[in-house]
């Protein structure tokens, strides 16, 4: 990193990451060499500099993290959309099944009454035809 702060001087910087309730604990350390760790007391102005750019990153970071957040939120948003927009014409499919079965059921009832009425008329039919053949056997065995 370069902070005209700290001049031409090269510093290391070394971070812990911690997990907390709610987000991310970050501690930064700066080694400006010698044995020497950024404070306070001690550099004012460069803790200044340094506390502004950990600031500007976590900002920067924390941003993204909600940018990944809602693109993440967005994704699902979309799934279950589809998913409704599917549950949507499935229902639709559905409702058409049902009116053609009782449209089915409906003409099944009403052809079943008239093949019922037709049975009824065949029965009489054959009856007709028993006596019929009784009469003739009858008068075959008359005949005789």
């Amino acid at each position: 990193m370069s902070l005209k702060e700290f001049g031409n001087e090269v510093v290391d910087v070394y971070s812990i990451t911690e997990q907390k309730s709610g987000g991310v604990e970050l501690k930064v350390f700066f080694d400006l060499g010698g044995g020497a760790f950024l404070n306070s007391l001690d550099h004012a102005a460069q803790y200044k500099a340094a506390e502004d750019f950990v600031r500007t990153f976590a900002r920067n970071e924390a941003t993204a993290t909600v940018g990944l957040e809602m693109t993440n939120a967005q994704k699902k948003l979309d799934s279950k959309i589809k998913k409704y927009d599917y549950l949507i014409r499935e229902d639709s499919s559905l409702s058409k099944k049902i009116r053609n079965a009782e449209a089915l059921i409906k003409q099944a009832e009403i052809d079943q009454k008239e093949t019922r009425v037709s049975q009824q008329k065949m029965m009489e039919e054959i009856q007709q035809e028993q006596k019929n053949l009784e009469f003739l056997k009858a008068k075959q065995t008359s005949i005789e």
